[in-house]
């Protein structure tokens, strides 16, 4: 196995290159964070929908003469569902 040589002020060289761009990075992060409350808000929209859906469709099947457990189960079964073929998706995009 050949091995190879790494002159020490090459890496220094590299080192002050990647040293000049921490000032953008920096202010990068910033703009970033300040984004937060809006991704938050984003994020409790979409948890509040989902909740509200699930209730729905719960409240659909009591209606219908299900039983809470079979609506509960009918509920889970669609989550799992809906996972498993999200997950084959993206494994034949692999392929």
């Amino acid at each position: 196995m050949k091995k190879n040589k790494i002159d020490l002020s090459d890496i220094l060289d590299v080192l002050d290159q990647a040293e000049q761009f921490r000032p953008l990075v920096k202010k990068m992060l910033k703009v970033f964070k300040s984004y937060g409350p809006e991704i938050s808000k984003v994020i409790d929209d979409l948890i509040d929908y989902s909740v509200k859906r699930n209730t729905k469709t719960f409240n659909m099947y009591l209606k219908e003469g299900f039983t809470r457990e079979e609506a509960m189960l009918f509920l889970l079964n669609s989550k799992i569902a809906l996972e498993n073929a999200i997950n084959n998706t993206n494994r034949s995009k692999k392929c």
